[in-house]
């Protein structure tokens, strides 16, 4: 071929080679996530010293998402892996030697991207198995002298029997578990209209109750006779054995009765193994401190009313502390005893307690959580649900029972309460405004129970004007059974009623708030559906106007009405009225659930 054509030839093909779009890119580096997560394993703190079940918390964040975070102990996979925030897991350190353990906290991406957290090292100081103590009787003097004796992390035994303290007793400075015989527990309910007297006696009740042939059971009356308002009538009970029990008939052959009179309210408990009377005076039965490496523990008794004045237990917040942990009691309180537990500190766990007021409670409080310490609590964000990533931010109330009581909880100053999987039997539930306290709730929980009223109207109803008293702070109603009918001894009744008290009550650190001033003064410092005080960070003062939270009412079943009241009196002149400072959609809000909302995981781990 002539050179001249072929080199034409190769200049036609080069050309072709160059002509038109560009080869196709290969892949962009800018579509590859090539950053790797952040991970911070935030508890417990490093260098602490634990024993038990230890919660391991981390916090992580990424670009693109975190697809999991997987906890190690000393190198070596600890658990499944997280994937959901809070990223946590339960260790029982229990099954590991005292020691230094190492713990990581490795975070991953879906682009296969990891980090893995600095190191927390933490100290396991269990005590040596069996450490146990037994107090030479169930009196104050030797549990007392028992828990001088004990260390950190040794059980305290009370020996099974009756006793009547007229000392209170202190743990302080220590991890103790106190643990009792046995305390027996509320297990059922009839509305059965039985006389009080020996011999056979039938009770319908719910059914399939935990109740077998030949147990001995106490049949306790609740609630007394109302005069308008005003309830009247004595303690009333009866002590058997079952002789049958089928479907929801319970037989009872009766051999010791008090009282007299036909009644439609009872409540079924079993027998305590270790009774201890209140007769301390104007003594705190159970002083109890949080211990910062050990959690003080108190279970298996049976606390009823003597001659003491003062409280059964106080929970009692430290610096660092550990939480208390209450489980498996039976309160028994009437007109002299005050609170059955009062708690001043914001984490705790109390499980498996019934709290009963014989025949009813107009005053005292099944549990008082007022936290006055705690005046940051305003300040810093809601620890609502996950929220709280350690479990220790609010104080968790869980499978209880509350019988009888006008107001069964008084939730009051700075207070972070949660209370699930509970029963109010004739018993209401409560918070506090800054009113007659100074900050008032910050903010509660009230999930997965159930509250029920007899609504009679014959009578006999409970002194229970009301379900839910609200007269502060924000929190969360749901998926809960409330069944809250009027009648005759209390018509109109509301099942959640919210309202601005010291609008007419001349009390606590903002009296008759907006009286003489023209026009309503919205907000009233901590009123429903007030939170979170920004901007001024450390600003306790009660007159602030805090960020909108509103309360979230939803899925709730049952038989109830949702609604505002003013208090009664008349030491305000003050035209101002609860429903134009409490608004629906605004400061309260039904049939939506709460953005972002997730409960903590139940049971909780500390259990």
């Amino acid at each position: 071929m002539p050179l001249v054509i072929l080199a034409l030839l190769i200049s036609g093909l080069l050309s072709c080679a160059d002509s038109g779009s560009s080869p196709a890119p290969g892949p962009s580096s800018a579509s590859v996530d090539t950053t790797a997560p952040t991970v911070v394993l935030i508890a417990p703190a490093n260098g602490t010293s634990m024993s038990g079940t230890v919660i391991l918390t981390a916090t992580a964040s990424d670009n693109v998402g975190v697809v999991g975070v997987q906890f190690k102990r000393n190198g070596n996979n600890y658990g499944t892996e997280d994937i959901s925030s809070p990223y946590s897991v339960a260790w029982d350190s229990t099954t590991v030697a005292n020691g230094a353990h190492m713990f990581t906290a490795v975070a991953r991406d879906a682009a296969g991207n990891s980090t893995t957290s600095s190191v927390v090292s933490i100290t396991v100081n269990n005590p040596s198995a069996g450490t146990t103590i037994t107090a030479a009787s169930c009196s104050s003097a030797d549990v007392q002298d028992a828990v001088n004796q004990a260390q950190d992390g040794y059980t305290v035994m009370i020996p099974a029997g009756s006793c009547v303290w007229t000392s209170g007793v202190s743990i302080n400075g220590k991890g103790v578990h106190l643990q009792g015989g046995g305390s027996g527990r509320v297990i059922g309910r009839s509305l059965s209209s039985v006389a009080i007297g020996t011999g056979a006696k039938t009770f319908t009740t719910q059914n399939g109750l935990a109740i077998s042939a030949g147990q001995t059971l106490h049949i306790e009356r609740t609630g007394g006779i109302v005069s308008g308002a005003t309830p009247t009538g004595g303690r009333g009970y009866m002590i058997g054995t079952v002789t049958s029990y089928s479907g929801t008939t319970l037989i009872m052959d009766i051999t010791s009765a008090s009282g007299s009179g036909s009644h439609p309210l009872w409540i079924i408990s079993t027998s305590a193994a270790t009774t201890i009377t209140h007769s301390a005076g104007g003594a705190v039965l159970l002083s109890l401190a949080e211990d910062s490496s050990h959690n003080v523990e108190v279970s298996g008794m049976r606390f009823v009313n003597g001659t003491g004045t003062n409280d059964f237990v106080n929970m009692n917040r430290t610096a660092n502390g550990t939480p208390i942990l209450i489980h498996d009691m039976y309160f028994e309180t009437s007109h002299g005893t005050q609170d059955a537990i009062q708690s001043d500190t914001n984490q705790g766990v109390i499980w498996n307690c019934s709290f009963v007021a014989l025949p009813y409670s107009r005053s005292q409080l099944a549990i008082h959580h007022v936290v006055l310490g705690d005046t940051d609590s305003w300040t810093r964000p809601s620890t609502m649900g996950n929220a709280d990533s350690t479990g220790t931010s609010n104080l968790y109330i869980e499978d209880s029972d509350f019988h009888g009581w006008l107001n069964a909880t008084d939730f009051d100053s700075n207070a972070r309460s949660t209370i699930r999987h509970s029963l109010f039997n004739n018993a209401g539930f409560g918070t506090h405004g800054a009113d007659t306290s100074s900050y008032g709730q910050r903010h509660f929980e009230f999930y997965d129970n159930e509250l029920f009223f007899d609504g009679f109207s014959n009578g006999q109803t409970l002194p229970v004007a009301r379900g839910f008293y609200l007269r502060g702070g924000t929190g969360v109603i749901a998926d809960n059974v409330i069944n809250m009918p009027g009648g005759s001894d209390y018509p109109n009744k509301l099942g959640v009623d919210m309202t601005v008290m010291n609008l007419q009550r001349n009390g606590g650190p903002n009296p008759c708030w907006g009286a003489n001033v023209a026009g309503i003064q919205y907000p009233a410092p901590r009123q429903i559906g007030m939170g979170r005080v920004t901007g001024v960070a450390g600003n306790d003062s009660v007159t602030y106007t805090g960020d909108s939270e509103p309360l979230y009412i939803w899925n709730n079943s049952g038989n109830f009405t949702i609604g505002t009241s003013d208090f009664v009196g008349s030491a305000c002149t003050n035209p101002d009225s609860t429903p134009s400072y409490v608004v629906a959609g605004r400061d309260y809000i039904e049939n939506t659930p709460k953005p972002g909302y997730v409960k903590y995981p139940y049971p909780h781990p500390l259990r």
